[in-house]
């Protein structure tokens, strides 16, 4: 039995918590489905232009200097995703960039955005959900 929800299953809650004990279990379950488990590493509270680049390297986004490091251009490249040849998305991101962000509103934005993408997926039956990492030091 799992504490989180199955990344191979589209639809449900876009954003959960996970504890960070099921770190291990949630990426052998992505591996043994072909999807693509990103971490998403936010830590030392980017501002937005930061937070952005590092999503999109964390993708491992293609076209870096075309990358428009906005909010609309995020929310185009997380539709997208085809480079990564996987059967659905999973996000890993570290609590502490939820919780103690230093730019709360670039959270809610993005919050936003992940559950749309995630909706979104779900219309054409792939997972994409963004797991939060409980219990970081």
């Amino acid at each position: 039995m799992t504490d989180f929800p199955d990344p191979a299953h589209a639809g449900g809650e876009a954003i959960v918590p996970i504890a960070r004990d099921a770190m291990a279990p949630l990426r052998l379950q992505c591996a043994a489905h072909h999807v693509a488990c990103i971490d998403i590493d936010l830590s030392g509270n980017p501002d937005k232009t930061l937070l952005l680049e590092r999503i999109a390297r964390a993708v491992e986004y293609p076209d870096m200097q075309g990358f428009g490091r906005n909010w609309d251009a995020l929310e185009d490249l997380l539709n997208d995703l085809s480079w990564l040849h996987a059967r659905g998305y999973a996000l890993l991101v570290h609590a502490r960039a939820f919780d103690d962000h230093a730019h709360p509103q670039d959270i809610a934005m993005l919050s936003d955005i992940l559950s749309s993408t995630s909706a979104r997926w779900a219309e054409d039956a792939i997972a994409f959900r963004t797991y939060v990492v409980r219990g970081d030091a």
